[in-house]
């Protein structure tokens, strides 16, 4: 079987961005969901969660609906109102075949303090969370709505 080469920055859009707590008995889920389509209908699907379960916890980095999970392994993850930009070890760039992950997306003062409140409980006590100022949107050329898909890159080949 041939390896194929670890993407060293991975970047898209997320069309769809959801942040949410579910509760089961005995157990707390906390997530933070981007997707740039439908949710599970291929395309690129990244998943950060948290599960508790009596105060303890790890981070699961979910790729593409359940088709790989990985806990732990990010040293940066930086959040702001426009994207994401998480870094993976290299023990998580060889399981996920990405050292990089850049997600922008466009979401409304709503959805962002969803986001940031799920984020800081995903990552809580991780001292490589951060959160950033947004940058300004820069518009692409013919583009004056400042949108991000110019850097879109194509589906990463391991998936699919």
């Amino acid at each position: 079987m041939t390896t194929l080469p670890i993407v060293e920055n991975l970047c898209f859009t997320a069309h769809n961005v959801a942040a949410d707590e579910k509760k089961f008995s005995g157990l707390t889920v906390n997530g933070l969901y981007f997707s740039d389509r439908a949710f599970a209908t291929g395309g690129e699907d990244w998943y950060f969660t948290r599960s508790y379960s009596k105060g303890n916890g790890r981070i699961a980095t979910t790729v593409d609906s359940m088709e790989l999970t990985v806990y732990q392994g990010i040293v940066d993850f930086a959040i702001s109102r426009t994207g994401i930009v998480c870094e993976f070890d290299p023990v998580t760039a060889e399981e996920t075949r990405v050292r990089c992950l850049t997600i922008d997306y466009h979401i409304d003062d709503a959805a962002w303090a969803d986001v940031l409140t799920q984020a800081k409980l995903v990552f809580i006590n991780a001292t490589y969370f951060r959160v950033r100022p947004a940058a300004p949107a820069v518009p692409l050329a013919g583009d004056g709505a400042g949108s991000s898909q110019g850097h879109r890159v194509p589906k990463h080949p391991t998936r699919r």
